[in-house]
């Protein structure tokens, strides 16, 4: 894809944080929007914002992305419209923290369903109606650097990152053994100035402060990983670091850390 203007971007969870940042960047390149999320006045606000700044075209699908039937309802709410996209930027996400056995286990079941399930069934989607086009298909998946490591007190949450990184690196070695024109990356970023921990309940660690990177900055990483075909990417050169030293520090060191206070 030699440049963006009038292709057509999914993003979910594009009404805050990451996802609205890679719907403006995206915008900007002109390149038309699908965007969804829960919240229908935000998704009005960034729609209006916009159309007017870029002048591209933007349709909203109000859609919860814990309902498992989520991903197909999103993809027929596309085909309604007759559209074809050729940028799919899974963002939605959830963070959930706290000792697993003491958690209620449907706020755990939803945050299942938005960070794994629906992201591999509208991935599947996806790949279905671009995998017969000669032309240039973009998958990215939103990770997160806790994807590296097991770490006690969000294990669902760091799971779920696990899951979609291992599933991005296998589809990107089938992408380019069956399907050439289509790639993934999966963004890892750390902590973001964004909702996502005033969402999850939990204050932000003091090292996540220091680490701290804007949205912005994220997805135009993401961005730039997405156009030369990476595989991953981990956002900044201290998110990279912190991965070593993760990889490096056992498990139990990291639990009694008081940066993760």
């Amino acid at each position: 894809m030699c440049g963006l203007t009038n292709k057509w971007a999914l993003v979910t969870g594009a009404s805050r944080g990451i996802g609205r940042a890679y719907s403006i960047l995206l915008a900007s390149k002109k390149c038309n929007l699908v965007i969804v999320a829960r919240n229908k006045d935000d998704l009005e606000e960034l729609q209006k914002l916009v159309v007017k700044k870029f002048t591209v075209k933007c349709y909203i699908i109000k859609c919860d992305l814990s309902k498992q039937n989520a991903a197909n309802e999103i993809f027929e709410q596309v085909q309604i419209l007759n559209l074809e996209m050729n940028i799919l930027i899974s963002n939605a996400g959830i963070g959930c923290y706290g000792i697993f056995g003491e958690m209620p286990i449907d706020r755990q079941k939803d945050m299942m369903i938005i960070n794994t399930y629906n992201p591999v069934v509208l991935t599947h989607k996806f790949i279905n109606q671009a995998k017969n086009s000669g032309t240039q298909y973009y998958i990215v998946h939103i990770g997160s650097i806790v994807g590296y490591k097991a770490l006690p007190g969000s294990s669902v949450y760091n799971a779920s990152k696990s899951f979609i990184m291992s599933f991005v690196k296998s589809l990107n070695i089938e992408l380019s053994s069956k399907w050439n024109n289509i790639s993934a990356v999966v963004v890892s970023p750390g902590a973001t100035r964004s909702d996502f921990f005033r969402d999850a309940n939990k204050a932000i660690p003091k090292i996540n402060k220091m680490f701290m990177m804007s949205a912005e900055d994220v997805a135009l990483i993401g961005f730039r990983a997405m156009l030369k075909r990476k595989t991953s990417v981990i956002c900044g050169f201290r998110n990279k670091l912190l991965v070593l030293l993760m990889k490096l520090i056992p498990i139990k060191l990291i639990a009694k850390s008081p940066f993760r206070k």
